[in-house]
């Protein structure tokens, strides 16, 4: 016996059942409150945002050492292959030239990705953040909260909206600083 075609969406959502039979409405989830809503925000922003800042902390360390060191191996190579060492010649200058060129690209990733100054953006970003979440935990313990509680929590998002505002002209600063 073939199944009644006319049951199938039934069989793949059930709640396309017809019935006369009404459902009892969903209870609603109850939403955050305004201030619930500053919080969370700011804790999506420092979440997405310190892994962030640690990548581009440890990023302008790599490229400053990178640097540092691949120079201190030219200068050491050419100090030797002029001090007279026997058969260092061409070698040298072969490894020199290769080496030159790593700092030549490493420099230019310094510069084009500029590691430093996304770093510290970041991390002042999320500092503001801290500092705002802080501010507004301690006007939370205010013996008159339940009556500025609508004030405390829009002027926390007007805060935080300039926070995140004034970040991200500074990371449009530093990328139109490449071009």
């Amino acid at each position: 016996m073939a199944a009644d075609p006319s049951n199938l969406p039934q069989q793949v959502e059930p709640a396309l059942e017809a019935s006369s039979q009404r459902v009892a409405p969903l209870t609603p989830v109850p939403q955050a409150t305004q201030l619930q809503y500053v919080y969370q925000a700011i804790d999506a922003q420092l979440r997405d945002r310190e892994p962030r800042a640690n990548w581009y902390r440890v990023s302008s360390f790599v490229t400053q050492l990178a640097i540092a060191v691949l120079s201190a191996a030219i200068t050491v190579i050419t100090g030797f292959q002029v001090a007279g060492g026997a058969g260092l010649g061409a070698l040298a200058t072969n490894v020199v030239l290769v080496l030159s060129a790593a700092v030549t690209l490493v420099t230019l990733v310094k510069t084009f990705y500029a590691p430093r100054e996304l770093w510290i953006a970041l991390r002042t970003y999320c500092s503001d953040l801290k500092d705002l979440k802080e501010k507004l935990e301690f006007a939370e313990r205010s013996p008159d909260f339940e009556t500025r509680r609508d004030q405390v929590a829009g002027d926390g998002f007007a805060e935080y909206q300039r926070l995140t505002e004034a970040y991200e002209q500074t990371w449009k600063g530093i990328r139109e600083q490449d071009k």
